[in-house]
């Protein structure tokens, strides 16, 4: 398991490669989720004392140059019932 963002296809496409060629199932799972919450869940991360503090620019920057799959095979997240 690679949790990553991927953030565009050619990446996403790079790391399939990489998987398939070492006999590996690839399997995409997409998490969407707003850029408000992102900046929340970091704000509470950062909060922690276990965890480096990571200021919102590299979000905003890594928001402006990712695109969601579309047609990758990309599946939901299951969550726990």
């Amino acid at each position: 398991m690679l949790d990553h963002g991927l953030g565009t296809r050619t990446t996403r496409d790079d790391y399939k490669r990489l998987v398939t060629q070492h006999g590996a199932t690839w399997m995409l799972v997409h998490c969407e989720v707003t850029h408000e919450d992102l900046l929340r869940r970091l704000a509470q991360r950062s909060a922690g004392p276990e965890f480096e503090v990571i200021s919102p620019e590299p979000l905003a920057w890594l928001a402006e140059h990712s695109k969601p799959p579309a047609g990758e095979g990309e599946e939901p997240p299951v969550l726990p019932r």
